[in-house]
């Protein structure tokens, strides 16, 4: 299945060239741009407003937070699943406050700062909704210096990608 994938992310993200004039150019694929998900919250629009106006937390409370974080999703993992900011809540049973949107991400950059680099990110277990890819993926992987497509590229694909090889590889662990 994993090899199956990557044949599949490798043929969307080559560059498919016509000659135009006697100079190479690119030409659109034809399928669209994946969409962003919308953005769902299961306490509605004024959790957001909340979020943002939270005080931001400081870096040892925000360590301790990314050590039960990286437990839970590890034990994601190891159960083929994902998980969303609430599920994570109620799986850390009021050890996660609600955070600064800016603390989130850090957080997740703590989680993964020592995934090795040759295995995907943990956080690419956290999903919006129905296994929407969560927008703090791209940032966590840019953060720790990860090469990510960019969304009208294959962003989706691997992210499908990261989360099918993390089930593999810690299905055993």
């Amino acid at each position: 299945m994993f090899d199956t994938c990557s044949s599949l992310l490798a043929q969307r993200l080559s560059k498919e060239t016509v000659t135009v004039t006697g100079a190479p150019a690119t030409q659109p694929t034809s399928t669209p741009p994946p969409s962003a998900p919308p953005v769902a919250t299961a306490a509605g629009p004024s959790a957001e407003s909340t979020a943002a106006d939270q005080p931001r937390l400081p870096e040892t409370e925000l360590a301790e937070i990314a050590c039960a974080l990286r437990k839970v999703l590890e034990d994601v993992a190891r159960h083929q699943s994902t998980i969303t900011w609430s599920g994570l809540r109620q799986r850390l049973d009021r050890q996660l406050p609600q955070l600064h949107p800016d603390d989130q991400g850090e957080v997740l950059v703590m989680v993964d700062r020592n995934t090795p680099s040759d295995e995907p990110l943990l956080s690419a277990l956290i999903t919006m909704g129905d296994r929407h890819i969560h927008p703090l993926y791209r940032h966590v992987g840019y953060s720790l210096g990860r090469q990510l497509p960019r969304p009208e590229n294959g962003l989706q694909s691997q992210w499908h990608m990261d989360v099918l090889r993390l089930h593999s590889l810690w299905r055993h662990r």
